[in-house]
């Protein structure tokens, strides 16, 4: 249980602080100049940094696999695409899929939810903002 708290204490505050910084930029950089090619240069920059999200819960689920923290049902091999697609599944908030995780592995996909719902969060309340200062 041990691990699996760290990785997610690590997971969960450095992909929001990360993401805080991102968008700080973004909104103190980018939103300035109000141009189209910055507003899709960050809307860029912001998917990138999604799926990097999503990779490292993939990596973080690949690493309680060989610490034997958890597995996934069904007891087929579970491929690293498995895993990557099982993130993406967590991390939109979608549902768990077609594998499912048990033992300590079932509190990273708790939390990479809840985090995905954050950083998605955050990331709409600043575009959302940079199409009203357009708008108007």
């Amino acid at each position: 249980m041990l691990l699996a708290v760290l990785l997610v204490l690590v997971l969960l505050f450095g992909t929001i602080t990360v993401h805080y910084l991102a968008m700080r930029h973004v909104t103190l950089r980018r939103a300035k100049e109000g141009d189209l090619q910055n507003f899709l240069l960050a809307l860029v920059a912001m998917v990138g940094l999604h799926l990097s999200y999503v990779t490292a819960y993939a990596f973080a689920y690949a690493l309680g696999l060989a610490a034997g923290i958890g597995e996934f049902q069904p007891l087929e091999p579970v491929s690293g695409t498995d895993l990557f697609i099982h993130s993406v599944v967590n991390f939109t908030t979608l549902g768990l899929g077609t594998i499912v995780p048990s033992g300590d592995l079932r509190l990273i996909s708790a939390v990479e939810a809840s985090n995905g719902f954050i950083v998605t969060s955050m990331s709409a309340s600043v575009f959302f903002t940079a199409a009203q200062k357009k708008v108007s």
